[in-house]
């Protein structure tokens, strides 16, 4: 199955330097043993796609905020505006600055879940978008510290609400 999607903001052609979802996305099924009932083939290959539970168009307030990671990476989350992003990433090292945005996809379990971080045209012309989804899920009874999960299965990363 192909399915159309808008092209996002970025340097140059994005499609061409893989910086951004192509305009066609190819769907493929997967094998229900393999936890992958549903895939995308995007930038980074084939990604599985999860069903959610839950509101869709309500991020859950406990997660709205700015968070900050121990080193130069910050991810602040707002209501998104009907079918606009939720989730802003940024990251600042050594003067150079990158921002993404990612729309919020629903929650399930206790995690909410973000599609692909698109990169924001004001950020500098080394930044890259990686194409991979999130999870995010709190690590602790609090609420204050939230973890990232990439869907390739790569190491989380650690969040502290307004630190």
């Amino acid at each position: 199955m192909e399915i159309r999607t808008s092209s996002s903001g970025g340097h140059g052609d994005a499609t061409k330097t893989g910086c951004a979802w192509p305009e066609i996305l190819t769907v493929r099924a997967g094998s229900a043993a393999e936890g992958r009932p549903l895939s995308v083939r995007g930038p980074a290959g084939y990604l599985p796609l999860v069903r959610t539970e839950g509101d869709a168009q309500h991020l859950p307030d406990e997660f709205i905020g700015i968070w900050r990671s121990g080193d130069t990476r910050r991810i602040t989350f707002a209501h998104p505006i009907a079918g606009g992003p939720a989730v802003e990433l940024s990251e600042t090292t050594e003067g150079r600055h990158c921002t993404w945005r990612a729309a919020y996809l629903g929650n399930r379990a206790g995690e909410i879940a973000t599609g692909p971080g698109m990169l924001e045209p004001s950020s500098d012309k080394s930044c890259t978008a990686d194409g991979r989804a999130s999870t995010y899920r709190f690590t602790d009874a609090s609420r204050r510290i939230l973890e990232r999960r990439l869907t390739d299965g790569s190491e989380p990363v650690r969040f502290t609400l307004g630190s």
